[in-house]
């Protein structure tokens, strides 16, 4: 038979997605202890790539125990493979049963691996007409790829992928697909035990062939090789060569038949499928498959904040209500009628959100519509603006459903939301999917999420242009904001399935989700900022600007444009003759390190540092505050976002309270404009040193654990070991120094990185960093250890899971691979520590709600929690804040946090530890 030319078949590396499955996944099991983990996984990977690619035939095959021609060319051939393990090899056979269930044929054959099946089903199905697509984690197969044969390869987890066409190998490696195996002939290949040419790597190999061509082109002109060592070793090697060549490549004439119609798309055999899934226990992944009958239109009740119902390990938990399969019909409510419907008709369901905004009040902007899906059909909420300018009003059956604990919510960015329903004086209660979180945790290194990517993705939805609802068409915003939340109910099954497969799970539902209400909170709630604080210090930072430019301009000799870095240039470097940096596009570089480094030639460069600074603190703080405080409360409403920082730390916009300089007194004294209203207090709680605690319990140094464990100070303690002289004989440099390589430590600094910040030679910046290694060998073994890891799993965790991927660890450019390296370095400390925070917030506000203390979190910036409360509560608050920060983790070492109270966050004072 012969397909059409747009036809499409997929075929499948069986073990390679299996393998690739196994170790994504975590160690799931059916109640009787069968292994499903890979199971789960390659089903998971099947569904989506049938909703991706659409295939039209589809066919797996599978490597044989048996040995194959290769073994009999070359004895060692895989001689130094392990094993499978048997957790593995347990659901290989389970496997085949699946895929018969689905009506999936199966391809092996004794003698062949399945690369050479591959490669000899897409010959065979090129020649009847068809594109091919193989789908492997295995780069050998992209060899196999030519005008009709693309090749998907798994990247990491069992969620991302890589397509590799004609056009892509071409660019990834400067050559045609079939000569990978000429390279793989010198290069050999470690996996397989292909011993190739010995001292020849990947890139030099890769070099070779694109200049030669071949090895027999190689060989033919060897006396052209750069290089007599390389010569001489590719001649003593020659054989060996030719031999690895042949074991790398793909033999794509094995003695195996393609049946078109067997592997054509078909509905899998209920009869078998069902109790087979019914007794492997993946209840999603049938439901997915449609072996589960019509499922219920609503969920069960929730409890605890958790779904009822079953779903099978690693799958998502059935909480979400059957998305339906049209436009949902809309509901107007405008009257009491119609909400006591909405009510009694959400009851035991779960309701889906999106809401539009509008522009209110600084911080606070007020919905103008909210929709509800209900599985069904989308409630509309119009919204009117108050006319009192006091806060966002929500109707009434909003508002009872937004409070009910028992009512499970869902939606995409649903911050703004709760954020007015707070500001609304309702407590929103009982979230339990947020799309936007959920697709954050999966790829923290993206700097957006929009929702029409995410259903177009995960939800296989089209959401309709939104320019007609933001022109002011209400009819046309009420159409897309229930679809909005029809497609998020339709997207969030597979997101966080996919968080279960990729041990997110447990960080989204007992982290990020609580923690969104809680951010909600803080940014209703706001910070009093006091206008004639900011006006004072408006005219000393004015005054201190100008005597600034004066002396600048003095010792330049004449007056020129400061803020201009041609001209500051040309005073520098022209007219002072100061040693010149960098060269842009514009002329000579004058940003921070240059005029850092120049401190100590002229004293201009010191003040026109200060000058920077302090105009920078002017424009963006002292005045730049004064528009973002809400003349209804007196307070700034700062955004607290979850989605921006790769690590999981917050960030905070509109004004970026990150960003307040404390090192130098200008910004410290910027602090004194955040204050607490009369008869109130701020009480502060900043974990000490919390990046270097994390890091002594990862490495699990003795060393530097017994140090946190005897409450030394840590930097003297650090120079006592590092220099070898007892703790009370640490001179201030030494301290210094040690100070910079503990803190450097974490961020993966270099010899040329301690160098510049010392002021010492990089000679001395590299001993001191391996005396430092030596002396902490715990420290040295995790630095290894991490970027090791991270380059076969291709991301890093933090303690608690949270993920970052890392694809440029493999990168050729060296620059980009040594950053990729510090990051894998610093990632699992600076998240967990941003993971702890998180932790003690939730713990935090749980406690506050307990207590019945008249106090709120206002603040958190960096590694610091602000309460404001009642004064006379203050010790009271203070204790709350230590228990809730010390005890958020239990580490190998203890977390200590410094407690202070004040009437503004400047002026903190330490609280005792008995607080």
């Amino acid at each position: 038979m012969t397909a059409t030319a747009a036809s499409t078949i997929a075929l499948l590396d069986g073990h390679s997605l299996a393998h690739r499955a196994f170790y994504a996944l975590p160690p799931l099991s059916t109640t009787a202890g069968q292994p499903t983990n890979a199971v789960t996984g390659f089903l998971n990977m099947l569904l989506r790539l049938e909703q991706e690619y659409r295939p039209d035939y589809l066919a797996v095959v599978f490597d044989r125990r048996a040995p194959t021609f290769r073994h009999e060319a070359y004895e060692q051939y895989k001689a130094q493979r392990q094993p499978m393990q048997e957790e593995l090899a347990s659901q290989i056979p389970l496997l085949h049963q699946v895929l018969e269930a689905l009506r999936i044929p199966v391809y092996e054959k004794d003698g062949y691996e399945g690369d050479d099946l591959l490669g000899s089903l897409a010959r065979q199905a090129e020649a009847r007409g068809l594109h091919v697509l193989i789908v492997t984690g295995d780069r050998d197969a992209l060899q196999l790829v030519d005008e009709r044969t693309d090749v998907l390869v798994t990247v990491r987890g069992i969620t991302e992928t890589r397509l590799f066409t004609l056009a892509a190998v071409r660019e990834e490696y400067g050559l045609e697909p079939r000569q990978l195996a000429e390279v793989k002939g010198l290069a050999g290949d470690a996996s397989d035990n292909i011993p190739g040419v010995p001292g020849v790597g990947e890139k030099t190999a890769l070099k070779l062939i694109q200049q030669f061509g071949s090895i027999d082109e190689l060989y033919r002109h060897l006396d052209q090789v750069a290089g007599k060592k390389l010569q001489e070793r590719l001649a003593a090697h020659e054989e060996q060569a030719r031999m690895s060549r042949e074991l790398g490549t793909i033999d794509c004439e094995a003695p195996v038949e393609l049946d078109l119609e067997a592997c054509r798309r078909r509905e899998p055999d209920p009869a078998v499928a069902r109790p087979l899934f019914e007794e492997l226990e993946l209840r999603g992944l049938a439901r997915r498959f449609g072996l589960a009958g019509e499922p219920p239109a609503a969920p069960a009740p929730l409890e605890d904040g958790k779904a009822g119902g079953e779903a099978g390990p690693g799958e998502a938990a059935p909480a979400v209500a059957r998305a339906a399969t049209s436009e949902p019909s809309l509901t107007w409510v405008r009257g009491s009628e119609e909400g006591e419907r909405f009510l009694e008709r959400m009851e035991g369901r779960r309701g889906t959100l999106a809401a539009a905004f509008r522009p209110h009040r600084p911080g606070l902007p007020a919905p103008a519509l909210v929709a509800v899906y209900d599985g069904e059909e989308a409630w509309l909420f119009p919204v009117e603006p108050p006319a009192d300018g006091g806060a966002p009003p929500l109707p009434d059956p909003l508002r009872r459903w937004l409070a009910e604990a028992g009512a499970a919510k869902a939606g995409y960015r649903a911050k703004p939301l709760l954020r007015a329903a707070w500001a609304a004086g309702i407590e929103p209660a009982g979230l339990v999917g947020d799309a936007e979180l959920a697709a954050y945790l999966l790829d923290p290194s993206r700097s957006r999420y929009p929702l029409e990517e995410l259903a177009r993705r995960w939800g296989h939805v089209e959401l309709p242009e939104a320019a007609a609802a933001e022109a002011g068409d209400e009819a046309a915003l009420a159409r897309r904001l229930a679809r909005e939340a029809w497609a998020v109910e339709r997207l969030l099954p597979p997101l966080e399935a996919e968080l279960e497969a990729m041990e997110l799970g447990r960080l989204y539902r007992e982290v990020e989700l609580p923690l969104e209400p809680i951010l909600a909170e803080m940014e209703a709630t706001g910070v009093q900022v006091d206008p004639a604080t900011l006006r004072e210090l408006g005219e000393e930072f004015r005054g201190r600007i100008a005597r600034l430019e004066a002396e600048i301009h003095d010792l330049a000799g004449e007056p020129f444009n400061i803020n201009s870095t041609q001209q500051l240039g040309q005073i520098l470097f022209e007219k002072l003759g100061l040693p010149r940096g960098r060269r842009t596009k514009t002329g000579w570089s004058t940003d921070a390190d240059v005029l850092e480094s120049l401190v100590a030639a002229h004293p201009i460069a010191a003040k026109v540092l200060e000058y920077r600074q302090l105009t920078k603190l002017y424009g963006t703080y002292v005045e730049g505050l004064g528009p973002v405080i809400d003349p209804a409360d007196g307070r700034v409403h700062a955004a607290f976002n979850q989605t921006v920082t790769a690590t999981g730390r917050l960030s905070s916009a509109d004004p970026n309270l990150q960003n307040i300089p404390v090192r130098e007194e200008p910004g410290r004294k910027l602090r004194r404009a955040f204050t607490a209203p009369p008869g109130r207090i701020l009480v502060s709680g900043d974990y000490s040193q919390i990046e270097l605690r994390v890091l002594a319990h990862i490495a699990g140094d003795e060393r530097l654990q017994a140090a946190f464990l005897s409450g030394e100070d840590i930097h003297r303690a650090t120079a006592a070991e590092v220099f070898g002289v007892p703790p009370e004989a640490v001179t201030p440099e030494q301290r210094t120094r040690a100070k910079a390589v503990n803190f450097g430590i974490v961020y993966g600094i270099s010899d040329y990185g301690l160098s510049q910040q010392l002021g010492i030679s990089r000679e001395e910046a590299a001993a001191f960093i391996r005396t430092y290694l030596d002396r902490f060998p715990g420290v040295r073994r995790y630095m290894e250890e991490v970027v090791e890891r991270a380059r076969a799993e291709g991301f890093v965790r933090t303690l608690s899971g949270r993920i970052r991927h890392l694809p440029d660890l493999h990168s050729r450019v060296y620059a980009r691979r040594q950053a990729a390296e510090r990051t894998a370095l610093n990632t699992p400390i600076q998240g967990t520590a941003a993971d702890i925070l998180k932790i003690a917030m939730i713990r935090l506000r749980r406690a506050l709600a307990e207590s019945g203390l008249d106090a709120r979190l206002v603040l958190t910036v960096h590694d610091e929690l602000i309460l404001e409360g009642r004064a006379e509560d203050r010790e009271a608050m203070a204790g709350l804040l230590r228990r809730s920060m010390e005890g958020a983790m239990k580490l190998a070492v203890p977390l200590l946090v410094e407690v202070k109270a004040g009437p503004n966050w400047y002026d903190l004072a330490p609280l005792g530890a008995e607080g």
